[in-house]
């Protein structure tokens, strides 16, 4: 199930964090009364399998009720690539990818 926030709090094992999406970065925050340790990650360099960074989309969803990350690559009229990223407190491992989309050609 997607989410429509870009923002949320959640349980993490070790306390209460924060994630925020802010354009391809994912920002994981740890919320008081603990220290606040903010880990930034960029998902375009991350799946990139080129030099430059992907263009992605990022979303925050639900599977099997564990907060997860789909980032999907915005291409149009082509096939594009798409995964999914387990969130496990300030860590982010990836679960999948696979295609989708189609190709139209003239």
């Amino acid at each position: 199930m997607f989410l429509e926030n870009d923002e949320l709090d959640f349980d993490g094992r070790h306390g209460k964090l924060h994630i925020s999406l802010e354009g391809q970065e994912v920002l994981i925050a740890t919320r008081p009364p603990a220290e606040t340790v903010t880990t930034a990650r960029n998902i375009g360099n991350a799946v990139s399998k080129r030099e430059d960074d992907a263009d992605v989309d990022l979303k925050l969803g639900l599977l099997d009720g564990k907060l997860v990350l789909y980032w999907r690559e915005t291409y149009l009229h082509r096939i594009y690539r798409q995964g999914l990223f387990s969130i496990n407190d300030q860590d982010l491992a990836p679960l999948c990818e696979g295609r989708g989309g189609s190709e139209v050609s003239r």
